[in-house]
């Protein structure tokens, strides 16, 4: 468990100089040295008799091998090693769970590794697989949060189905969101397209940015029933700030995409 704490640590000092406004940043010796901690720590729980503590620790190997392949692309292969193992073992742990509400608890606390499959697809090059898995996981929440228990397969629309909806100049917009990056998926009737993801920093921005949207939330609701407005005033300019952070000025560049969407969809 120490080797773990010295990882989050020499993490969380990554993102932190990732935050930082100097005219040079380097995270990565940071990150290097949380990855080593955290090697140590699965030599440790290489037969783990603690499950959620061995799936906590795969999260946070998966998350640095992500935060490290923009400068070093052998991580991408070594995230999604750890990736998949941290699936199959979610799973595992899930099939001898007897409590339904446990199942979803354990299910929505380690959602990380469904995120960053997405992710894992991207770097593979299958814009179309990441879609699909992007939009299966989404569904899957809406889905815990109607039924109220854990579900495993909900309806989910395959591309085709989705295209069928498009008006030959709409677009279907999709934001994915993960602990890495954040994904805007173009989806028009004939093709589909992922832009490239922002970076870190943007994620961090977009996680600022929801901070101070929930904190002036209230004042907004108050002052529209004051005014009847519905709290809308003020809005554009905290709108403007999510769309930066989502990058939606790259949108009208996809080419064959038409000229709008007609919906999107966030990241779980």
């Amino acid at each position: 468990m120490l080797h773990q704490h010295k990882g989050k640590v020499y993490y969380h000092k990554g993102k932190k100089e990732c935050d930082s406004r100097k005219p040079f940043i380097n995270p990565y010796p940071h990150w290097q040295a949380a990855r080593s901690s955290y090697l140590q720590a699965k030599q440790h729980l290489a037969k783990p008799d603690l499950p959620v503590q061995y799936l906590e620790l795969l999260v946070n190997l998966a998350q640095v091998c992500h935060a490290m392949a923009p400068r070093y692309p052998e991580m991408q292969q070594e995230a999604a090693a750890v990736v998949t193992e941290g699936i199959t073992c979610l799973e595992r742990f899930l099939s001898e769970l007897s409590s339904e509400l446990d199942k979803r608890f354990y299910a929505q606390k380690f959602i990380t590794f469904a995120r960053l499959r997405v992710d894992n697809l991207l770097d593979e090059g299958d814009a179309t697989a990441a879609l699909l898995a992007a939009e299966h996981q989404k569904n899957l929440s809406l889905r815990w949060m109607q039924k109220n228990r854990y579900v495993t397969n909900p309806p989910t629309a395959t591309i085709e189905q989705m295209q069928d909806l498009l008006a030959p100049n709409r677009a279907i917009i999709h934001w994915h969101i993960s602990d890495q990056a954040i994904t805007t998926f173009i989806l028009t009737p004939i093709l589909t397209k992922a832009l490239t993801p922002a970076p870190l920093p943007q994620v961090r921005k977009l996680e600022n940015w929801l901070k101070q949207w929930k904190s002036h939330y209230h004042d907004y609701r108050k002052g529209g029933e004051k005014e009847g407005t519905g709290g809308q005033r003020g809005q554009g300019t905290k709108n403007r700030g999510r769309g930066e952070c989502g990058e939606c000025g790259k949108c009208g560049k996809c080419g064959d995409g038409g000229d709008g969407g007609d919906g999107g969809d966030g990241g779980e």
